[in-house]
């Protein structure tokens, strides 16, 4: 929602510089930002980050502007300020700028939000920005949990704590669970066995295990492991019962 909030404000402005701590969130918020702008024309759109695009010769600014950057591409951005006017900037995930990007006039980060731009800070995790007033301005809009859901912005939820002691619990009789662990090495053997198959392409492979009952259960995990590798296998099982004649049928 708070991104809607920001692409709205931004219809305001000819320059959008957006920016976000990973890489991940920046594509992501950039994609939201090119679905928000498909009916408007002539918007140039510009991602910035050691993935996509950090050399400043290489960007082609035109009159509409959507910059989408990490916090680690600040000084290019820096940069593409100085070459624009009518900007906002918005800063994603504010409560990621850390002491060094809020106090250190040399960093890039801090030269970007204390511009003279206009400049919104978006972060669904409180942080404490009284000492700051100069930077975070004392605009504040707040959206509680309790408002959003009863408007339905979002869902409700239950929370769920874990119970450490019953999880340790379980592990310890887990560990005692001989079937299990018995099972746990039949699928390890039957992965080893069809990624080798895989990677080698032999044609033919003898696989001896102890009892009978362990056979059968390995054929079963085999043939479900299988699924996901599709290889065009087909399996037997010899033991005491089986007849001269079908073994000389399998080997051939």
């Amino acid at each position: 929602m708070t991104t809607t909030v920001s692409f709205l404000l931004s219809l305001d402005y000819k320059n959008i510089f957006i920016m976000t701590p990973l890489i991940s969130t920046t594509e992501q918020i950039f994609e939201h930002y090119k679905n928000y702008y498909s009916s408007y024309d002539n918007i140039n759109y510009i991602l910035i980050n050691c993935n996509a695009e950090r050399n400043i010769d290489n960007i082609e600014l035109k009159e509409n502007n959507i910059i989408a950057s990490t916090y680690d591409s600040s000084d290019i951005v820096s940069k593409l300020l100085q070459k624009t006017n009518n900007n906002l900037i918005i800063i994603d995930e504010f409560h990621n700028l850390s002491f060094d990007m809020i106090t250190n006039k040399d960093n890039y980060m801090n030269k970007i939000i204390t511009t003279k731009c206009s400049t919104v800070f978006i972060s669904a995790t409180p942080l404490d920005t009284n000492n700051y007033e100069h930077i975070f301005g004392n605009n504040k809009y707040e959206l509680s949990w309790d408002i959003a859901i009863k408007n339905k912005y979002i869902c409700d939820y239950n929370f769920y704590y874990p119970n450490n002691d019953v999880i340790i619990e379980r592990i310890n009789n887990l560990k005692k669970d001989t079937n299990l662990i018995e099972k746990t090495i039949l699928i390890n053997k039957s992965y080893f066995l069809l990624e080798s198959i895989k990677l080698t392409n032999v044609k033919k492979c003898i696989v001896y295990l102890k009892t009978i009952n362990e056979s059968e259960e390995f054929m079963k995990i085999l043939k479900t492991m299988n699924i996901y590798f599709n290889l065009n296998l087909k399996i037997y099982e010899i033991n005491y019962n089986t007849s001269k004649q079908k073994k000389i049928t399998i080997f051939n």
